[in-house]
This record gives C-alpha cells, sequence and structure tokens, in this order.
C-alpha cells in the first residue's frame, strides 16, 4: 500500500509538472481550440513508428474531435505506401502497382515527398479506394499531387471527377462532392502525396503521418519549398514532433543531434507562425545485454533532457513520455502487463490508449469550458 502510495504522487508530481510546461507554449493552439465551434482547428503530428500506426493519434483525435467538433477524417496518403501504415477512421485498399517513396536515413529523392514525408507513384490502372469507417462520410475532399500524369476520381461507386494534370509543380484539386467512398483511378502515371477529407466548416481535424525507423534529422530531406506549400495550405494550429526513441540508439555528440531538431522545429514555425508546438519525447528502447537481460540506454535521458531545453528554447511544449511509463526499467513492468510488447520498444493498442489519453489531458488542461 506505501508503494501504491508513493507512485501515485510521483505520477501526480510529474502530471503537475508537464501541465507548467505545456500551458503558456500552448496559449494559441488553446485559442483556436475555444474558436473551433466558429471556424476549423488542425493538428498534425509527425513521428516514427509509433505515429505510423495512427494508434496514439486516433484517441488524441477521437477525444479532440468529441470536445470541439468533427472536422473530418484529415489527410490520407492513398495507395498504402508502406504496411506499417494506417489510418484509424479509414479502411485502405490497394489495387495494381503503387511505388511508396518514404523519407528516412539515407533518402536521396526529396522531390517526391510532400506534407507527409512519403508519396506514392500510381501506375496506369491503379487504384486506391478509401472507404471511411463506421459510416463516417466527408463533404468535399482536396487532392495534394505531382503535376503531370491523369486519373479519375469516383465516389459511392459513381464518377464525379476526371483530372488530367499537365506540366509540372504543385497541383491542388478540390472535389465539391461528399460520401463515404473515395476511389482515385489512375489514367496515366501520378505522384500522390496525399488526400484531405472535409466535414463542414468548423470543428478539428489531426493528421498522423508516421514513418518507421524514422529521425527527427530525417525532415531536414524534405523538399523544403514542398513542404513550406502544403503546411501553409493546411495550416495548422499545432504541430507536433514524436521523434526520439530511434535516435537514442545512435551514436555521436548529443550537440549535433540538438542543432538538428533545433534546425527542423525553426523552419517548421517559420512555415506556420501562428501555431503551437509540441515536444513529445521518447519512451524507452532498453538495450539487449548479451545474457538476454536489458539495460537502459543512456543515451535516452540525454534525448529527454536535450527535447525539454530546445522546447524551452523554441517556446513549444514538451511532453516526457518516459517519466510517463515510470522512467528507465519501466519498459519491462509495460510488457508484463500487456501495454508493451516483448520488444521492449513499441506499444500494444492498450499501452497507445494510455499515452493518447494522457497527451489529450495534457494539450487541453487550461482551455477551460467542458
Amino acid at each position: 500500500m506505501r508503494y501504491a502510495m508513493r507512485l501515485c504522487a510521483i505520477v501526480l508530481v510529474l502530471a503537475a509538472t508537464q501541465l507548467a510546461q505545456a500551458q503558456e507554449p500552448l496559449a494559441q493552439f488553446h485559442n483556436s481550440l475555444r474558436a473551433s465551434g466558429e471556424r476549423p482547428v488542425r493538428v498534425v503530428v509527425y513521428g516514427a513508428s509509433h505515429t505510423a500506426s495512427d494508434e496514439f493519434t486516433s484517441v488524441l483525435r477521437s477525444r479532440l474531435q468529441a470536445r470541439f467538433g468533427d472536422g473530418g477524417v484529415g489527410f490520407v496518403v492513398p495507395g498504402r505506401p508502406f504496411r506499417a501504415y494506417g489510418h484509424r477512421d479509414v479502411e485502405l485498399t490497394a489495387r495494381g502497382r503503387f511505388d511508396a517513396r518514404l523519407i528516412r536515413g539515407r533518402s536521396r529523392d526529396p522531390g517526391t515527398f510532400g506534407l507527409a514525408g512519403f508519396a506514392v507513384r500510381a501506375r496506369p490502372r491503379a487504384r486506391s479506394i478509401m472507404r471511411l469507417r463506421d459510416d463516417r462520410r466527408f463533404d468535399r475532399a482536396r487532392i495534394y499531387v505531382q503535376r503531370g500524369g491523369a486519373f479519375d476520381v469516383w465516389i459511392d461507386g459513381a464518377r464525379v471527377e476526371r483530372v488530367t494534370n499537365r506540366g509540372d509543380g504543385l497541383g491542388y484539386v478540390d472535389i465539391d462532392a461528399g460520401g463515404n467512398t473515395f476511389e482515385l483511378r489512375a489514367r496515366a502515371a501520378v505522384t500522390l502525396y496525399g488526400v484531405n477529407f472535409v466535414k463542414g466548416t468548423t470543428g478539428l481535424t489531426l493528421d498522423a503521418f508516421g514513418v518507421p525507423g524514422a529521425r527527427a534529422r530525417d525532415q531536414l530531406l524534405w523538399n523544403w519549398p514542398v513542404q513550406r506549400a502544403h503546411l501553409r495550405q493546411r495550416g495548422y494550429h499545432l504541430i507536433a514532433l514524436a521523434y526520439g526513441t530511434n535516435e537514442s540508439a545512435d551514436r555521436g555528440p548529443i550537440a549535433r543531434y540538438r542543432n538538428r531538431l533545433t534546425r527542423v522545429l525553426t523552419r517548421l514555425k517559420r512555415s506556420s507562425p501562428s501555431a503551437s508546438c509540441l515536444l513529445i519525447g521518447p519512451g524507452e528502447y532498453p538495450r539487449r545485454r548479451p545474457d538476454g537481460t536489458r539495460e537502459p540506454r543512456p543515451r535516452t535521458r540525454e534525448i529527454v533532457e536535450t527535447q525539454r531545453a530546445v522546447a524551452r528554447e523554441q517556446g513549444c511544449a514538451f511532453f516526457d513520455t518516459l517519466a510517463f511509463i515510470g522512467g528507465e526499467g519501466a519498459m519491462a513492468r509495460w510488457v508484463a502487463e500487456g501495454l508493451a510488447y516483448d520488444d521492449h520498444v513499441h506499444f500494444t493498442t492498450e499501452g497507445h490508449a494510455r499515452l493518447g489519453n494522457a497527451l489529450y489531458e495534457m494539450i487541453v488542461a487550461g482551455v477551460g469550458g467542458d
């Protein structure tokens, strides 16, 4: 009982600390939330494998939309660009050939990446079907595309648009029709960055873009004019970065990591000056010893403290995921309780739900109202 009471006290102190660190940096976002009944509010979360499956972000999306209004399922990349990619509110089906390009590691083809950090090249006769789950509907959609190529748009089994993009450069195709199932059929090869699904004229959307194995520095590989144009099109009110787990296995001076993270945040903020920013720190990535036991990686603590410092310097909020799960060594307990998988890195659905709910409580603290 005494142990439980001490643990509860520690959790309360951590929660109070994270809340204090979050409220002032999120002030602009809170103002946007208070006006969500009058105009749309948009959130984006960038990250690695924890974000790619849209698990903790789907919990965050659901709770935010329940309180501040449903603005639609948001941005979806067609063609199932990689196996781990998912959107919990959209069932994705790909037929024919889609060549995916992911922004990661040593990528050297930045022109093919857009808002999400990955895109697909649809070959002739390829079809991407996006069906909103639970009978959800959209009122209109915007397709983000590279000019050149041709495709048809079908909604609920009927063709509503025939598109031929001539020339080159970025293109945007607005579809002023709604429904439940959205299908793209390529008539000629075309690069697709994604489709944004909108519901109504108010409420909140949350876009989740994660690439397995990604690091914050990978954002510097983006074609900056393309990313900046897409960011400005979306007009986000909160930009969150959930990186750090993969970096905990890296070597090299921590000062270099800090410099790259600062550069990433600086350019994201320049593209979206009215947006608040949030750093979601890494969980745990324990190192496996030769005898099969695991030990904390010293780099993880360095990354956490670096992110905390950079967040403070850049005027961003910071969520300490390592502290949230219980600190160094806690991943073993999460595995034992079914909150994380045996790899001691990735959370289960229940673990993701706990993280999503904790993030929600932190983000909305101080908004007021319901």
